[in-house]
């Protein structure tokens, strides 16, 4: 009966207005984010495949703030069970690095109910984003040490002739 009411008290701590308009703005900031890295990334991979991800990871980032938010032993936990998980996915091009910074960081603003900040740090680091793209990547440019060929067709035959021409 007293853990029921200590999970009472837990649930009670949350402001659940501000909890969905958080999650409201998170979902809006994090579409904002993946179009900027569908359009201004100059990554080698698969920049939708990598985009479409970013929904999954800001709202994860958003439930676990806004659940330690509340508890001290929560927290604590958090950080022993994080300290035995190892990500093996490489992310090797640092601009990836950087939209995953940026979406941690809004995601734990809005969980921490900083609307404001919030909003202007995904403004700023819009701007930020096309103006680097505008001002260092000129379409005329852009060099790449990458040949990327998409096939729409399923015929493995057509593939490898398209290759032995190249």
């Amino acid at each position: 009966m007293k853990e029921f009411i200590q999970q009472a008290q837990l649930l009670s701590s949350v402001n659940y207005a501000n909890w969905g308009i958080g999650l409201l703005l998170l979902i809006c900031y994090t579409l904002l984010f993946q179009f900027l890295f569908r359009k201004y990334a100059m990554v080698a991979s698969n920049r939708t495949l990598f985009a479409s991800n970013f929904l999954l990871f800001s709202v994860a980032i958003y439930l676990i703030i806004t659940t330690i938010k509340s508890s001290l032993a929560l927290s604590l936990g958090l950080v022993g069970a994080l300290s035995i998980i190892r990500f093996r996915t490489a992310i090797k091009e640092p601009e990836q690095i950087i939209f995953l910074l940026g979406l941690t960081a809004i995601s734990i603003s809005l969980a921490a109910e900083q609307f404001i900040i919030s909003t202007i740090s995904a403004i700023v680091f819009s701007i930020i984003v096309i103006t680097r793209y505008n001002a260092t990547y000129k379409k005329s440019d852009l060099q790449s040490d990458y040949l990327m060929i998409y096939f729409e067709c399923s015929d493995n035959n057509q593939a490898d002739r398209c290759i032995d021409d190249i």
